[in-house]
């Protein structure tokens, strides 16, 4: 089984101490520091942009996970690159006209993000049908399939997300593909076994983490799918 990754979503920290909250999770042993972009417009709430990042990216050593939840996404990635992004995944439904048009504009931004040197993924809500997005898998590093709706709080897990990160699996194993399936929404000690089985290998969580307050055991628990 590949390594499990566990990226902590700063969204859920205090934000009036976000280097030392950083500095913590890099200490507690996390991977990866996610990062939840929203606009107010592809969803309703407004979080934080590129100068958040380059000041997180300034208190960690650890690389800096960037979930685009905005309209019109190209527009956004070099800010972000410069800001010192290490992966960046933005959503198939921000792009605009039928699903074909998304999927063509989707590869061109996914190689634009390559192109600087960083991994791609691309973003898929729980009500997308996964079957309409596996052809982009032949132009992910990885993919980020949401198991709750993007933008919304207090969510519960969908269940049905399990079957889409089997399918993505599926596909990926048929290809020969080496792509990373991320998963992000009400993971918890409860559940993160079933996530761990569908094939997710990098997990985000963020009140799971920063609710409690040996953040070092819950990371370990997690990676360790108990």
């Amino acid at each position: 089984m590949s390594k499990i990754a566990i990226a902590p979503s700063i969204l859920a920290a205090d934000f009036a101490k976000i280097g030392e909250e950083v500095q913590a999770l890099e200490t507690a042993g996390a991977d990866i520091i996610h990062f939840d972009v929203m606009d107010g417009n592809f969803v309703e709430k407004i979080t934080f942009g590129s100068q958040m990042l380059q000041a997180v990216q300034a208190n960690t050593n650890l690389p800096l996970d960037v979930h685009l939840m905005v309209t019109n996404p190209q527009n956004k990635i070099k800010d972000f690159v410069n800001a010192g992004a290490n992966f960046i995944s933005f959503h198939i439904e921000a792009l605009q006209g039928n699903m074909k048009n998304k999927l063509e504009q989707a590869i061109v931004i996914l190689q634009e993000i390559q192109s600087y040197g960083i991994e791609a993924g691309i973003a898929v809500n729980p009500k997308t049908d996964i079957a309409d997005i596996l052809p982009l898998l032949l132009y992910c590093n990885f993919i980020l399939i949401m198991s709750v709706q993007a933008g919304l709080g207090g969510q519960s897990f969908i269940e049905s997300t399990l079957q889409k990160a089997e399918k993505v699996k599926e596909y990926i194993v048929k290809n020969n593909l080496h792509v990373v399936i991320e998963m992000d929404g009400g993971i918890t000690l409860e559940n993160v076994h079933t996530v761990q089985q569908a094939g997710v290998t990098r997990i985000v969580a963020g009140s799971t983490i920063f609710k409690v307050k040996d953040r070092a055991k819950i990371i370990q628990d997690l990676r360790n799918g108990m």
